[in-house]
């Protein structure tokens, strides 16, 4: 539809100019000064010129008239002119909609009119009469005069009609003389805030999207020829609206008391059950929320520009506003999930060989350009968190995510990356449609997840953890409402090193602390089958397999067994099978996995017992620190951890066990089996003659650690 906004430049109309586009509709603003934005047309229209107001509402669909006088005290010191523009300028609108054939023509009113209801018990509605007497304002008189000249234009010319009268709205681009604004920058310049009366009287005030958002749903044809009032819920006194404030600036501001203004409107209980039951329109922001997106806009976009305007004092707006903006929680939600959505399949389609890969690879093309398309060109609002450091962080949660050997480990880095996201990213850069595409996203990840029962499934919930962590962080509840930048700037790189650290430390196959080995050349055609534990029982079982297969094969051992009995270890040696060193003893101290003294000792067994020495080593559960690999190095040794490892996803489940091996099985792999248990080692038992097999059918040779990095495996230092 075409539409026109009369006053589309404004506080209301710039809110309902956004929604109506993002809505699909192509809106004409009326209004002397041009509009915030480059995608709509502008006509440059006086309200009270007829001519002009034909010209710019040719050819629309429907007309909202928005533009009026709207500050009582103006109506006050122009009573004329405010009855001009109130009253005798609807009239011109209406009537250039009567010749341009304008379908509906949609009044801005307000609750103001109340005002003149009579007293009584219950909520008033559409229907509650009024005593003119009691108007008591010119501004409500005006208000329902424009209203009288909508409703006979309905039934003189048949132009039909919407009249929306509003509660008081709030919310970012106000205007500066509105009592919400005033009391911010009182509060904010240290100046008492000068409440009218004892401040009992009560406002149910309406978020300003909340109110733009019920001008698209008015457009629909139920609501022609209806009255609608879209009041807000709660009841906000003055006193609780200054204390409010406080708390949102984390001030406590000085506030002072003068006569009640004349004609001021002490609030009415008004009922919005009509919008409810014609539109399907109730507020959803709630006050709390709604002003503290707008105090975070007042900080970023008002503060600053009358600092440089010189309309405010530098040193104590620097020293006073320490906040930087946020949006409205869907927004991070959506950059969050978009993000994860591209981000996660890509990392991991990169790591893992699954069969959902192609189905997973579209569904990250599909979220990355639905973000994209939907960027705005406005300037988006500031960050949290300094887009360097953010920035910074979030490449390094990515890399992260790639380096994680199990599946449930990208929950916390999807938290994390929620986190940071969303008090990183321009949260303004993305619409509604970007939240719409994310969600699907969201759920064909999940879709694929089900289908294919594989890492997908962890990927599509570390999804959802983002955007949980998104709304979160973005809703004071994750993070605390005042943020200096630099401040969580440090807290996010000094915890985005502490979480690398960890993750360096744990992930088999990550080197940043010094060289580890985790697989073998990859030209080849050869894998290594390497065993952790040394139950005589799982051996014995394990060597005929072996022996059957003609397999040779690498064991880790700890010195400890070893030197307790040597029985099963020398087996293994005159088998002609590899027995490399697992330290001492199963660490359980961390980060310290291989201490010095226990590492000599362990190779001293070696040597001892067996009269080798070990020239790998393998970290308890391949968690190494910049130590291990100092002390591996040390002593002529080499870490030696893996890239294949299914123990702890099927260790129930010998069929399984192979099945996953052999997925992840390529030339240049070490293949670690663990026999800790009687679970594993029966799952070992059972996996291993169809690995072997498997591993031919691959044209894949299992041969020991020792053949496959081309380094002899027994040359360490044991002295």
């Amino acid at each position: 539809m075409k539409i026109a906004v009369t006053g589309g430049t404004g506080f209301i109309g710039s809110h309902v100019v956004d929604h109506l586009v993002d809505a699909g509709h192509d809106v004409v603003v009326i209004d002397v000064r041009a509009p915030h934005r480059p995608d709509v047309t502008h006509a440059p229209a006086d309200i009270n010129d007829l001519d002009g107001l034909l010209v710019a509402t040719a050819g629309c669909d429907a007309v909202f008239h928005l533009a009026a006088f709207a500050d009582v005290n103006d109506v006050a010191a122009d009573p004329v002119g405010a009855t001009e523009s109130n009253v005798a300028a609807t009239a011109k609108v209406w009537e250039a909609c009567r010749q341009n054939g304008v379908k509906r023509a949609i009044l801005a009113s307000t609750v103001w009119v109340y005002g003149a209801a009579p007293d009584g018990e219950g909520a008033l509605d559409e229907t509650s009469p009024f005593s003119l007497e009691k108007a008591g304002h010119l501004y409500t008189a005006s208000k329902l005069a424009a209203e009288l000249v909508a409703q006979s234009y309905q039934e003189l010319y048949g132009l039909d009609f919407t009249i929306l009268r509003y509660g008081i709205p709030y919310g970012p681009r106000m205007r500066p003389a509105l009592v919400i604004p005033k009391f911010v920058t009182m509060a904010l310049n240290g100046d008492p805030i000068t409440v009218h009366g004892d401040g009992s009287q009560h406002r149910n005030y309406v978020y300003v999207e909340d109110l733009a958002r019920a001008h698209v749903l008015a457009l629909d044809p139920a609501a022609a020829n209806q009255v609608l009032n879209l009041e807000g819920d709660e009841r906000v006194t003055i006193r609780h609206l200054v204390d409010s404030i406080g708390s949102a600036l984390a001030l406590a501001p000085d506030v002072t008391y003068s006569d009640a203004r004349s004609g001021d409107y002490e609030g009415r209980a008004i009922s919005n059950a009509k919008a409810a039951e014609v539109i399907g329109w109730r507020p959803t922001v709630p006050f709390a929320e709604g002003l503290r997106r707008y105090v975070d806009w007042h900080l970023e976009a008002v503060v600053p520009a009358a600092t440089a305007a010189g309309h405010a004092d530098p040193g104590r707006s620097e020293q006073k506003v320490t906040r930087t903006a946020r949006s409205p929680w869907w927004q991070p939600v959506a950059v969050g999930v978009a993000a994860a959505a591209g981000i996660l399949p890509v990392v991991m389609t990169a790591r893992h060989g699954s069969p959902g890969d192609d189905a997973l690879g579209v569904v990250s093309v599909v979220a990355a350009l639905a973000t994209l398309v939907t960027v705005q060109r406005r300037r988006a609002a500031a960050s949290s968190v300094a887009w360097p450091v953010g920035g910074a962080a979030i490449l390094a949660l990515v890399w992260l995510m790639a380096q994680v050997p199990y599946a449930w480990e990208l929950l916390p880095l999807g938290l994390l990356f929620g986190v940071v996201a969303a008090e990183t990213f321009p949260s303004e850069w993305f619409t509604r449609a970007t939240v719409n595409a994310a969600m699907v996203a969201a759920a064909a990840l999940v879709g694929v997840g089900v289908v294919h029962a594989t890492w997908s499934t962890w990927a599509a919930a570390s999804t959802v953890a983002v955007g949980l962590a998104a709304v979160a962080a973005r809703r004071g509840l994750a993070l605390p409402r005042r943020v200096v930048s630099w401040r969580l700037s440090a807290a996010t790189l000094v915890f985005t090193a502490v979480l690398g650290s960890f993750v360096g430390a744990s992930s088999a196959g990550a080197s940043w602390f010094g060289p580890v080995v985790a697989h073998g050349p990859r030209s080849g055609n050869e894998v290594a089958l390497t065993f952790d534990g040394q139950d005589p029982d799982a051996m014995t079982s394990v060597l005929q397999i072996l022996d059957a297969h003609d397999v040779k094969a690498t064991f880790f051992a700890h010195g400890s067994e070893v030197q307790a009995d040597p029985t099963v270890a020398r087996q293994l040696l005159a088998n002609g099978q590899l027995v490399e060193d697992a330290g001492y003893r199963a660490s359980t101290a961390l980060p310290l996995e291989v201490h010095p003294g226990d590492l000599d000792r362990s190779q001293r067994a070696f040597a001892a017992q067996l009269g080798v020495c070990p020239s790998y080593i393998r970290p308890t559960s391949g968690v190494h620190t910049p130590l291990t690999a100092r002390l591996a190095s040390s002593r002529s040794m080499r870490l030696v951890t893996w890239d294949v490892h299914r123990d702890r996803v099927a260790a129930r489940n010998g069929a399984r066990l192979a099945a996953d091996v052999l997925e992840s099985a390529k030339a240049g792999s070490i293949i670690r089996l663990s026999l800790g248990g009687p679970r594993q080692e029966a799952a070992v038992t059972v996996a291993l003659p169809l690995i072997i097999q498997g591993l031919h059918d691959k044209q894949l040779e299992p041969v020991r650690l020792d053949q496959l990095l081309g380094t002899p495996g027994y040359a360490g230092r044991c002295s």
